[in-house]
């Protein structure tokens, strides 16, 4: 998007639209299991990492085989519109009740980092967010999506014709196909 005023028109914006509760990190340290956070899944969290060597953790509760995707947003927000301010390169880590580390990833869309993961038992699990060097500035926003509904990572093909076929193939998580068919207005 564009803000158009008389004096001319902004930089492009992005928006990120979710179909969840959008929750704000919380203002004092929550950078272990202790002081962690929590959340629910299907919440998207709206964080800063203001500080060197900050994290943040937070805690969620999953169910006996739940698949969670853990999506950040911000690299790829602020990166051409912004380049002269650092930029925030997160690393997500999920860990057990015990901190043993479950999955985790630094670069799947562009810096980006992204996470799926199926529990096998229920129970309390902690998800860390941090910057792959520790550092940190009031430009450091991010974006943590949570879901464990269908998640689309990429389509085949990127454009179909009005006349068809509308068939497109979809890789992502949780999907039910891997193909998904386009009906027309």
């Amino acid at each position: 998007f564009r803000v158009a005023a008389a004096s001319g028109a902004s930089t492009c914006g992005q928006l990120l639209v979710v179909d969840g509760p959008v929750v704000l990190e919380q203002t004092e340290p929550h950078a272990d299991r202790e002081k962690a956070q929590a959340i629910s899944v299907g919440q998207t969290i709206s964080g800063q990492l203001t500080a060197r060597e900050q994290v943040d953790v937070y805690k969620l509760t999953a169910t006996a085989g739940q698949s969670v995707t853990f999506a950040m947003h911000c690299f790829r927000f602020f990166y051409k519109r912004h380049n002269q301010f650092d930029q925030l390169d997160p690393i997500l880590v999920v860990t057990d009740a015990t901190g043993r580390e479950l999955a985790s990833n630094d670069d799947f869309a562009f810096a980006d980092s992204l996470v799926n993961y199926k529990f096998d038992q229920a129970g309390d699990y902690f998800v860390t967010v941090r910057d792959v060097d520790f550092n940190g500035t009031a430009s450091f926003a991010y974006v943590l999506q949570t879901t464990d509904r269908p998640f689309v990572t990429g389509a085949f093909p990127m454009a179909v014709s009005p006349s068809g076929p509308m068939s497109i193939q979809v890789a992502g998580f949780n999907l039910a196909t891997p193909t998904a068919e386009l009906v027309p207005n």
